[in-house]
């Protein structure tokens, strides 16, 4: 009986070591498919947007210049995009070609040009999967033109939602400190049923958030944290890798990140550094490479071609709009300006390929929204401006700036940006309440808002 007995317990011992091999065995595999599964998301999203700055210097290119020919390979942050031959000849007509390849996934634009000079006029813009020199070449996967309103999500509790980041389908937003998580990973994959994948306490407002691989960049208002490293490899369970405490009590206000390099936006309280960059070539573990007390700054936009330029919106009353040439961290200036008209602060920036975008405070009639050719980035000049309410946050890509507002009517604009000397609205969405982050891929928007109820509003583009 002992005998028998010892035996069952033994062989219970075996089935439930097993099972429990088993288990793990399973949950290594689906954690190793989330992870390719993320790479390849990460690969497509950075082809993607690839192609597209490709396309956009492109069709800069081709305005300046019908003659115009194409054939090149362009640097676009750590990754390349290749020009094709431009099609057809003269003014009309035209076809505009793309691709990039990272990690072995590839993306191609299709655009096809009805009429060049004097305005730039778009007849179809299309993600392919293979070239064409008709008008068709495929589907058309987004049309900006004609957004809408997909979903919006009730994060737990009051706090507003302050800021955002978008990598493919998935969404980052950030939100004002409580007793509730501050950090969201959402899942959009499913536009009209989106869902909270991981969610992660912080200290103090989210004001900024970058995502580079498996990592989140957040600042915060946090005079202890001003800069946080979010380790999202399991993105059920993000963990904080480590944080920065900067020198002084100044705000984080924006992150961008640019091929190893990450970009640090202060508010200017005192003498410390209000700008910073940091080599994050070991992603959890960002050194400071060097920093600057340059002025009070908001947003920070990076430049997509070969010249290391920050381009920042300020609060400073002579210079809102800042170049800065970043290639070596450890001697920062402010290379080129540009005083806006009246006293407004300028809250946001953005870039595509030579044109950046800058955007300020309600001035009252005043313009708010402004386009600047910064082909030279010390000696940046007006293309176009135009009369918005308070511009929240800028980003652009894919033929357009999408705005984020404090607007009664307009909470989410579209603009398209053909011709930056005469920027033109293209879409417009009225919101529950203003919009203070914006996160953008080619087939997702993840506006960030003070509503109680939908702090987390999905936007998508027609026709995809």
């Amino acid at each position: 009986m002992k005998y028998r007995e010892g035996y069952i317990a033994l062989l219970t011992v075996l089935i439930l070591g097993a099972v429990m091999v088993l288990f793990l065995t399973g949950g290594l595999f689906r954690a190793a498919g989330v992870s390719k599964m993320r790479i390849q998301e990460e690969a497509s999203a950075r082809a993607q947007v690839a192609a597209t700055a490709c396309a956009e210097q492109a069709l800069y290119s081709l305005l300046n210049s019908t003659s115009y020919v194409g054939g090149e390979l362009l640097p676009v942050s750590d990754d390349t995009c290749y020009v094709r031959t431009i099609g057809g000849t003269g003014n009309t007509n035209r076809t505009v070609q793309t691709t990039s390849t990272v990690l072995g996934v590839t993306r191609k634009i299709q655009v096809n040009v009805a009429t060049v000079q004097p305005t730039l006029s778009i007849s179809a813009w299309r993600d392919v999967t293979s070239f064409s020199t008709s008008t068709g070449g495929g589907p058309i996967v987004y049309d900006w033109t004609n957004p809408s309103v997909s979903s919006t999500i009730d994060l737990p509790g009051t706090a507003n939602a302050l800021s955002a980041a978008a990598v493919g389908t998935m969404g980052y937003i950030g939100r004002k400190s409580s007793t509730d998580p501050e950090f969201y990973i959402i899942d959009a994959s499913d536009a009209a049923n989106p869902s909270i994948v991981g969610s992660l306490d912080l200290p103090g407002n989210v004001n900024g958030i970058a995502i580079s691989g498996d990592y989140a960049y957040v600042v915060t208002k946090s005079n202890t944290n001003e800069l946080i490293v979010v380790d999202m490899t399991t993105p059920s369970s993000p963990v904080i890798a480590t944080s920065f405490d900067l020198a002084g009590t100044g705000d984080g206000r924006d992150v961008a990140v640019k091929g190893n390099r990450l970009y640090v936006t202060r508010n200017n309280f005192g003498s410390n550094p209000t700008f910073h960059i940091f080599d994050i070539s070991t992603p959890s573990a960002p050194t400071s490479l060097g920093s600057a007390n340059i002025s009070g700054e908001f947003d920070v936009a990076l430049s997509q071609s070969g010249t290391d330029y920050a381009f920042i919106a300020s609060e400073s009353n002579q210079q809102e709009f800042q170049s800065v040439d970043v290639t070596t961290p450890g001697s920062l200036s402010v290379n080129g300006s540009l005083d806006l008209s009246g006293k407004a602060n300028a809250y946001a920036a953005a870039v595509s390929g030579t044109v950046a975008f800058v955007g300020t405070a309600n001035r009252g009639g005043a313009q708010e929204f402004y386009a600047v050719d910064v082909s030279t980035p010390a000696s940046p000049t007006i293309l176009s401006s135009a009369d918005y309410q308070r511009i929240n946050v800028l980003r652009a890509g894919y033929g357009f700036v999408f705005a984020g507002m404090d607007d009664a009517a307009n909470e989410f604009v579209v603009l398209d940006l053909s011709n930056p000397a005469s920027v033109v609205q293209a879409a417009t969405l009225n919101l529950v309440t203003a919009v203070d982050g914006l996160g953008v891929s080619a087939s997702r928007a993840f506006a960030a808002t003070a509503s109680n109820s939908q702090e987390v509003i999905i936007i998508t583009p027609a026709a995809l």
